[in-house]
């Protein structure tokens, strides 16, 4: 049950409610909740006044902010250039208009291409609560953890080259399986699978041998999906939409 619904103005009274004592408190910001009220009573912390006193995603630094909502990013192809497409897919327009990159990340499943293309590049993520900064990978598992819940910047890796590939009944529905693989001129590489059987997008390769790629994606996948009636399709699937990546 919500008892209560506040909006502070500044970053510092966001978190001050959030960390009164014997409250329990979600903060929301347009269509996303950052946590979940079933079953308690809650107080919601609009973040809606604090986006806007936060810097902007910039080009030049390849730093995200990660209130912004996520039509805004489809207009900055420079800061990651698969990110607007990746977004398209995710979302539909009237959800961009509502859903910050922050919500999305949030609530994303082993399907979100966004995620996938964000763990790829090896991304860090900087927490809205005490500023601290993990790999996205981390923060993805600690998300529902109290204080995890809102990132609020993603910084992304200088020149880095990423590229995904996708297989969905059609161009409208959500990916059965994704395949985001992410390049550095030094040699280094990361291949990040993500599925709809899948709770969240998952590491399968991170080195500067890319020879290795094929049959560590195979191991991977075979280990993966291993549960799945389909371990064998997604398995074939995965090296299929590898090979199409870096053929590009």
């Amino acid at each position: 049950m919500i008892k209560a619904y506040h909006r502070p103005g500044l970053k510092k009274e966001a978190v001050d409610l959030y960390h009164r004592p014997n409250t329990r408190s979600i903060f929301i910001l347009g269509s996303s909740h950052f946590g979940s009220s079933k079953g308690i009573d809650v107080e919601l912390i609009d973040l809606q006044d604090v986006r806007d006193q936060l810097s902007p995603s910039a080009d030049e630094t390849k730093i995200l902010n990660c209130l912004e909502f996520a039509n805004e990013f489809t207009r900055k192809e420079a800061l990651v250039p698969l990110l607007p497409q990746a977004l398209k897919r995710d979302l539909t327009e009237n959800q961009r208009n509502q859903v910050p990159l922050s919500g999305l990340l949030y609530h994303a499943n082993g399907q979100c291409i966004t995620a996938s293309v964000l763990m790829a590049c090896d991304a860090d993520v900087t927490l809205f609560m005490d500023g601290q900064r993990i790999k996205i990978d981390d923060w993805l598992l600690k998300r529902d953890n109290i204080g995890f819940e809102v990132c609020e910047k993603i910084d992304i890796p200088e020149a880095v080259n990423v590229t995904f590939e996708d297989i969905s009944k059609t161009p409208f529905d959500y990916p059965q399986l994704v395949v985001a693989l992410a390049q550095w001129k030094s040699g280094r590489t990361r291949l990040v699978v993500g599925a709809s059987e899948m709770a969240l997008p998952q590491l399968v390769f991170d080195g500067t041998e890319p020879g290795g790629i094929k049959e560590a994606t195979r191991n991977a996948c075979k280990h993966l999906f291993e549960r799945s009636k389909e371990a064998a399709y997604y398995t074939e699937a995965s090296l299929i939409l590898l090979e199409r990546l870096l053929a590009k």
